[in-house]
């Protein structure tokens, strides 16, 4: 794990973890979401080989959610988001940037409407062991939302929008997105009351189309 400095969410970020694994005999970035501002400094144990250690899945009953489990909590108030839901792993997840303030954010404008859904990814999940107890984990989770504009109203894509990566410059009635997230969360011990916290994310449109 390697702190950068970051580039984008100056306002609510602070650097950047980044995440190698070693694929045969070169080493691959898994993971790279950016740091919040107040997030913990962290301290992974280390190996034998000086390296992070991952955890075991025999070891994840330790922690306060399984590491494999996380996504698919957090893709629950992700997609819940959308239709105004207020945080509903509330004794799961602190609130914060990356939570309750990200949903908030995520919500329809005024004059629309949204449906989503939000679901684990095939990408692989990590969880390193931390000096002290629990566990950072490192995970992505895809958001799928469809924005339709009330009658009378429409979506402008102009010209010089990043939209048109995706879509021709236009007006539309509906658009459609997927979302990649990818997130840090930190994951206390199982005997431990404090919730689990995410600490980093990153996301980007990968799809985006409209009518």
């Amino acid at each position: 794990m390697v702190p950068q400095q970051a580039t984008a969410f100056e306002a609510m970020t602070n650097g950047v973890y980044m995440v190698f694994v070693r694929r045969g005999s070169s080493w691959v970035q898994a993971y790279s979401p950016a740091v919040a501002k107040g997030a913990p400094p962290l301290s992974p144990e280390d190996n034998h080989a000086g390296y992070a250690q991952l955890l075991s899945p025999s070891d994840y009953k330790y922690l306060k959610l399984a590491p494999d489990v996380i996504a698919s909590r957090y893709a629950v108030d992700t997609a819940d988001a959308s239709e105004g839901a207020t945080l509903t792993d509330a004794s799961t997840f602190a609130p914060g940037v990356f939570t309750t303030q990200l949903w908030a954010k995520l919500q329809p404008g005024q004059h629309q409407t949204a449906a989503s859904g939000a679901v684990p990814t095939a990408y692989p999940t990590y969880a390193f062991r931390l000096k002290g107890g629990g566990a950072v984990v490192f995970l992505s989770v895809k958001r799928q939302a469809t924005y339709t504009a009330s009658p009378g109203y429409h979506f402008t894509v102009a010209a010089n929008s990043g939209y048109t990566a995706f879509m021709a410059p236009g007006i539309y009635t509906t658009e459609s997105m997927t979302t990649l997230f990818n997130l840090a969360v930190i994951d206390p011990p199982s005997t431990s009351t404090a919730p689990v916290r995410v600490i980093g994310l990153s996301w980007g449109d990968v799809s985006i189309t409209g009518h």
